[in-house]
């Protein structure tokens, strides 16, 4: 097991509010402190670890880039998707989104419908549920009676900022007299844009596009969220062995906000084996559906085994099959893909490598514990550049501070502002040092080299 730690911060301008900066404790340390305790639900996932400590010691996916030049980043421009030649025009949505609530009062979530039901607890059964308002839900079913009361089955939305959610549960539709739901108006399906399918629940997304082909532009990067069962197809999770999603989204060029920020609306995608993954950074054109024919015996099962073991009825429900099927046809299957535009902002030409950017300049990191990487370049790869590590099951992202360039002759290398070689194939890096005179900060799944 490794972790990340900060060594200093870097707090500037957010590349979305020129001039402003943002406060550390509201805007950084805060979210990603909420976002840390999802590690209460994931600990059979513990390669999140150092991603996530590394957001909540330096508050950086929350805070966006350092601004120069009066707000503008360094970063080389990448059009927004929807302005890129060639895209298709989306498809329009069919019928009604109508499953929207919001939970407006707290209340703890219950396995099965009843003042007697199973209440949810945290993963050591110790200590009650309770969804704090406001918590956006779609309605699966409801309202049913019981015993005289009303009661609703939803499903909470996933929150990488709260903790629980992605579960289905029943939640009584008035406590002490007063509503618990507020249903949202019904509103005409959107147009099948990156932004407005994320925007979607699980059934709302199959409702309105059935399984029809769908295409669209987006920018990729890592998985947003972090399902909480396991999931059988397994190419419909993000376990460890068989990572096979990734998010999709729309940018207007800067660096940030990318998912998990909660400032962006992603789609986390699904990649089937049959499917070659397409890499992260990028801007994709995407072809896929929703109510992929796996949809139907698709189960999302509880690992409740540890360590230690959860007691049968602690932390998340278990989820029943119709749950999970509805979930499943609401996740977004990819079938085809191709880059439009590299890391750079750039349409991929033959002999041209572009590397993954950052605006970052100052500040360095350390791992702790990390194992050595190395560095691994393919020039006919989709990411021809990426970093190994001795123990992670993904790739390592490497990513560039101003002056490094790629240089396809005589064979693939990194050169650095001061002209020298500084990575080929095989070159190894110590994320606990300086890498030659630059600054390393490692990340979990990226790590910047910066300096001049």
């Amino acid at each position: 097991m490794w972790a990340t730690a900060r060594l200093t911060l870097r707090l500037g301008a957010r590349s979305d509010a020129p001039g402003q900066r943002p406060s550390l404790v509201k805007d950084c340390l805060e979210p990603m402190a909420k976002r840390a305790t999802s590690l209460r639900v994931m600990r059979t996932q513990p390669w999140r670890l150092p991603t996530l400590l590394a957001a909540l010691a330096i508050g950086v996916s929350a805070c966006g880039p350092a601004a120069t030049d009066g707000g503008a980043t360094s970063a080389p421009s990448v059009p927004v998707v929807a302005s890129l030649p060639n895209v298709p025009d989306p498809v329009a949505g069919d019928g009604m989104v109508s499953d929207l609530a919001t939970i407006t009062r707290p209340v703890q979530p219950r396995w099965t419908p009843g003042a007697d039901g199973i209440g949810m607890s945290d993963d050591w059964g110790e200590h009650p549920v309770l969804l704090e308002p406001p918590v956006p839900v779609s309605v699966i079913t409801g309202p049913i009676d019981v015993d005289g009361a009303q009661w609703f089955q939803v499903y909470v939305l996933p929150d990488a900022m709260r903790w629980p959610s992605d579960f289905v549960a029943w939640i009584p539709a008035e406590l002490d007299g007063a509503s618990v739901l507020e249903m949202e108006e019904p509103a005409p399906c959107p147009d099948a844009t990156a932004a407005e399918l994320a925007r979607l629940t699980p059934a709302s997304r199959a409702d309105c596009f059935g399984d029809e082909v769908l295409t669209f532009a987006a920018r990729s990067w890592l998985v947003g969220h972090w399902v909480p069962y396991a999931t059988e197809p397994t190419w419909l999770s993000t376990g460890e062995e068989e990572m096979r999603s990734i998010s999709l989204f729309e940018s207007d060029g800067g660096e940030f906000p990318r998912p998990p920020d909660p400032r962006v609306a992603w789609l986390d995608a699904r990649v089937p084996l049959d499917v070659d993954m397409p890499p992260a950074g990028v801007t994709l054109l995407v072809k896929g559906q929703f109510n992929h024919p796996a949809a139907a015996d698709c189960r999302r099962i509880r690992d409740r085994s540890g360590p230690p073991p959860q007691p049968p009825t602690a932390g998340l429900p278990d989820e029943e099959p119709e749950a999970s099927a509805l979930w499943c046809r609401g996740q977004f299957v990819v079938q085809s893909w191709e880059i439009l535009l590299g890391p750079e902002g750039r349409p991929p030409m033959a002999g041209e490598v572009q590397l993954h950017r950052t605006t970052f300049e100052d500040g360095e990191c350390g791992g702790v514990g990390m194992p050595m990487m190395r560095f691994r370049m393919d020039p006919d790869a989709d990411d021809p550049i990426w970093l190994e590590a001795e123990g992670q099951p993904r790739p390592v992202i490497p990513v560039f501070g101003r002056g490094f360039r790629a240089v396809t002759e005589p064979e693939l290398h990194v050169v650095g502002p001061r002209g020298e070689v500084v990575a080929r194939d095989g070159t190894r890096l110590n994320p606990d040092e300086p890498f030659g005179p630059y600054a390393v900060c490692p990340m979990g799944d990226t790590l910047t080299i910066t300096g001049s």
